[in-house]
């Protein structure tokens, strides 16, 4: 058997195929090496920390505005109104009430669930498509655009619950029992 070598385009180093991650948009392995990917994305995280960019990206509106277009939803926001927005917003959601690091250690101890238990898998299940460990932005009607009047932060777990199914106002009845009911089932998240 054939050992496959790749050079790291940003140490230079050669190293086995192995460790250049696989590409999430499109076919092949990365030119970075994980050690180095790693680094790069650390310090990515440190100069936007909280910033808008941070999260989204910095084509934030870019990436919002072709998503809605995509779903054939208004979008009416530029950089600088969802940008004060989202730094004026605290990062508690808006439907289970959670703040960011109890989002954080449920999200975490969801995925570190080993036991068959499906009510717990599902959600594990959907941190797992996309684990994301940060408040998002939800439109409370489904049936609005994105305009700052109609979105609000939450977490991943309430944004997949909710979906285009719930109202906002239903949402906000259920959310605080859906996450009680899911603690509970994993023993606390202390």
């Amino acid at each position: 058997m054939r050992t496959i070598l790749r050079r790291c385009s940003k140490c230079h180093t050669v190293k086995k195929l192995k460790f250049f991650p696989i590409k999430v948009i499109g076919t092949g392995r990365t030119g970075y090496c994980l050690k180095c990917q790693k680094a790069a994305r650390s310090r990515y995280f440190k100069k936007y920390k909280k910033s808008l960019d941070r999260v989204y990206g910095r084509n934030a509106v870019k990436y919002l505005r072709d998503s809605a277009k995509l779903r054939k939803i208004k979008f009416s926001l530029n950089h600088n109104m969802l940008k004060k927005w989202w730094e004026s917003t605290p990062d508690v959601c808006y439907y289970c009430g959670f703040d960011i690091h109890k989002y954080r250690r449920l999200r975490n101890k969801i995925l570190a669930h080993t036991a068959n238990n499906r009510g717990i898998n599902k959600f594990k299940n959907i941190l797992m498509l996309d684990s994301v460990d940060r408040m998002t932005i939800d439109r409370k009607s489904s049936n609005c655009g994105y305009k700052i009047e109609n979105i609000v932060k939450c977490c991943w777990i309430c944004n997949c619950v909710k979906g285009t199914f719930l109202s906002s106002a239903d949402m906000k009845k259920v959310a605080p029992g859906i996450m009680k009911r899911l603690i509970s089932r994993l023993g606390g998240i202390y």
